[in-house]
């Protein structure tokens, strides 16, 4: 926790534990680097001027939360097994969630004020939640069997609301 300036984010393993970053600025790679800079079966990570902002940010966990006042959030979680995302939220700010372990992902919430949101899963991708992308930079991508291997679907629950605003909505798995 910083109560003023960024939280570089290098190693940190807590495996079945919890991980809580909160940055009074942004919350960024310590050198970019294809290995994951945080691993905890839950991850909650809050900033103010966004996660992920100079490069992707990489984790490992299986309940992840990502909210930031404003700025980008770009995130590539490599947990093999199946994941939840309980929110994803920015004010001004691109949204970007990549599954790549494999396992399916729960999305449960994701709104940006002015942004898009891409949301890309290896294996299926389950919308639960209500999407919203608003604003000038609005729309949302959602993709599921992202290296198009015949193995992930979309699920969009029913009772769901995917907003893409003034933006195009993108929808594409395995038998969309």
């Amino acid at each position: 926790t910083t109560t003023r300036g960024d939280v570089n984010v290098g190693k940190g393993t807590a495996a079945g534990d919890n991980v809580t970053r909160n940055s009074a600025a942004a919350s960024a790679e310590l050198g970019a680097d294809g290995s994951s800079d945080i691993t905890a079966s839950v991850i909650d990570l809050n900033a103010v001027t966004g996660i992920g902002v100079l490069a992707q940010l990489e984790i490992t966990g299986a309940t992840i939360s990502a909210d930031t006042t404003n700025g980008t959030i770009d995130l590539n979680n490599s947990n093999a097994a199946s994941s939840t995302v309980s929110t994803i939220t920015t004010g001004t700010g691109n949204i970007s969630f990549n599954q790549t372990g494999g396992g399916n992902v729960t999305v449960q919430a994701a709104s940006t004020v002015n942004g898009s949101i891409t949301l890309t899963a290896l294996w299926n991708l389950i919308i639960s939640g209500n999407l919203t992308s608003a604003g000038a930079l609005a729309g949302i991508t959602l993709t599921a069997d992202s290296e198009s291997n015949g193995i992930g679907d979309l699920f969009i629950n029913a009772g769901t609301v995917v907003s893409g605003g003034v933006g195009s909505i993108n929808l594409s798995g395995a038998n969309a």
